[in-house]
C-alpha cells in the first residue's frame, strides 16, 4: 500500500514538475526571445512529419489542426511527466531539466543589424565604434542583458547601391568579427558587385574572409567566372534558395531564379574545381507557404529530397559530408578573437 502511495505521488509530482517545466520555457522563451517553447516545438514536430499527414490533419482538423497539436504535446509532456516522476527522484531532476533544455533551445539569435528599413531611428547617429561595442557586448556578454549570446554576427544587411548606414553596420560587424572570432554573415544587394565590394570592405577593414559567409549566391550570380573570382578571395558563398522553383523573382525581375536542378549543378561545379570547401547549402525559409503545414517543402528538404538527388549525380558520401557537415562545423565555430 505504502509502495502504491509513493508511486502516485511520484506521478503527481513529475505531472506537476512538467506543467512547471513548460511554464517556466514558455516565460523565458516569451521573455527573452519573444518564442513559445510549446509552439517551436509544435512547429518543428509538424515540419519533420510527413507532408502527406500534415496534409491529411489539415483536410480533418481545418484551422482547429494548430490548436490541437499544442494541446497534444502538452499533454504528451504531462503524462511523460508523470512517467518520469514514478522513477523516483532522479528522474524528475532529469525531467525538470529537460524542460530547462528545452527552454533554452528557442533563444538563439544573431548580432548586428540588416538592411536599412530595419535599422534603429538614432542609427545615423550611431558610430562604427558604438555599434561594433554592441554586437561584441551580444556575442560575449549576451543579448539585451538576457545572457543569451549570439553565435554568429550577422545576417548583416546590404542594398545594392550600398546605403551609408549598411556600409557603417558592415565595417562595425567586421570590427567585432576581429575582437570576437565570431563568424560573419553577410546579406549581399541585388547585383554581381554587391559581394564583391563586401569582400573588399571585410579585407580593407582587417576582417577574416575565411571566417565570411556571403548570403543568396543562387539570387545574385552564378556566372562560373564570377564565383571563381569570389571563391578565391576565401569566403564563403551560400546557395540558400533551394525549394524556391520559381524563376520569377519579384525583388529584382531582371534575375532568373535558378531552379533545385540548376543549383546543384553549380555545386557539381564547385567540386569539379576543388571550391567545395566554401559551399554552404540551406533553404532560408522565411514565409508559411515553404512549409510541410502549408503544403511547401520543408526545412528537411536539403536532406530528404537534394542530398539523394546529388548522390545520383556522383557526389560521395564523404562528398556529402562535406557540404552538409564539414563546412558548416568549420565556419560556424569560433576562432581565437583579439
Amino acid at each position: 500500500m505504502a509502495r502504491e502511495s509513493d508511486m502516485l505521488r511520484g506521478v503527481a509530482v513529475g505531472a506537476g514538475s512538467a506543467i512547471l517545466a513548460l511554464g517556466v520555457g514558455e516565460f523565458l522563451g516569451v521573455a527573452l526571445a519573444d518564442a513559445s517553447l510549446v509552439a517551436s516545438v509544435g512547429d518543428v514536430a509538424v515540419d519533420l512529419a510527413p507532408g502527406w499527414l500534415v496534409r491529411r490533419t489539415i483536410g480533418i482538423l481545418g484551422v482547429a489542426q494548430k490548436p490541437v497539436l499544442l494541446t497534444g504535446i502538452v499533454c504528451v509532456a504531462v503524462v511523460l511527466g508523470g512517467w518520469v516522476g514514478s522513477r523516483g527522484t532522479s528522474g524528475r531532476i532529469a525531467l525538470g531539466l529537460a524542460g530547462l533544455l528545452g527552454a533554452l533551445a528557442v533563444l538563439r539569435s544573431g548580432a548586428g543589424y540588416y538592411l536599412s528599413g530595419t535599422h534603429p531611428d538614432d542609427m545615423d547617429d550611431r558610430s562604427v565604434d558604438d555599434l561594433a561595442f554592441e554586437i561584441v557586448s551580444d556575442v560575449r556578454e549576451g543579448i539585451d542583458g538576457t545572457g543569451v549570446r549570439a553565435g554568429v554576427i550577422g545576417e548583416i544587411g546590404c542594398t545594392y547601391p550600398w546605403l551609408p548606414n549598411e556600409k557603417k553596420s558592415l565595417r562595425a560587424a567586421v570590427a567585432a568579427q576581429v575582437e570576437t572570432g565570431a563568424p560573419l554573415m553577410v546579406h549581399p544587394g541585388r547585383d554581381p558587385m554587391s559581394p564583391v565590394e563586401i569582400a573588399e570592405i571585410v579585407d580593407s577593414e582587417g576582417g577574416d574572409l575565411s571566417r565570411t559567409t556571403i548570403c543568396h549566391i543562387d539570387r545574385t550570380c552564378t556566372d562560373r567566372s564570377w564565383l571563381a573570382d569570389m571563391a578565391a578571395t576565401g569566403c564563403y558563398l551560400e546557395y540558400d534558395l533551394f525549394g524556391n522553383e520559381s524563376s520569377w523573382y519579384p525583388p529584382n525581375p531582371a534575375v532568373d531564379m535558378p531552379s533545385d536542378a540548376e543549383r546543384m549543378d553549380v555545386i557539381l561545379w564547385h567540386f569539379e574545381h576543388g571550391l567545395e570547401g566554401q559551399v554552404l547549402l540551406s533553404h532560408d525559409i522565411a514565409t508559411k507557404h515553404r512549409l510541410h503545414a502549408y503544403g511547401g517543402l520543408g526545412y528537411d528538404h536539403l536532406v530528404t529530397n537534394v542530398v539523394p538527388r546529388l548522390r545520383r549525380r556522383g557526389l560521395s558520401e564523404a562528398d556529402v559530408r562535406t557540404l552538409i557537415v564539414d563546412n558548416p562545423a568549420r565556419i560556424f565555430a569560433f576562432t581565437t578573437g583579439q
